[in-house]
């Protein structure tokens, strides 16, 4: 039969081990939540991009199209 200290050992190990287990999920939580912010941002900076690219893409299509002549450096259409 266990003694009355080594029950109290006992519950305090049960306790402390509750509570790193509370605290390693706490911070894989907020680890998690930070990260998928930081991939949320970086999509939305992504999409971005390639809308711009896009853009720039048919302008220049456009631009070619309409017999006009694309300027690399001045990034227009000039027209002959």
């Amino acid at each position: 039969m266990p003694t009355l200290n080594t029950l109290k050992l006992v519950i305090a190990g049960v306790v402390a081990l509750a509570f790193v287990a509370a605290f390693a999920w706490w911070s894989e939580h907020r680890f998690n939540k930070g990260y998928n912010s930081a991939v949320a941002d970086i999509a939305a900076q992504d999409k971005e991009a390639v809308d711009a690219v896009n853009s720039a893409r048919d302008a220049m299509r456009e631009c070619r199209a309409t017999g006009g002549v694309w300027s690399q450096a001045g990034g227009n259409c000039q027209r002959r």
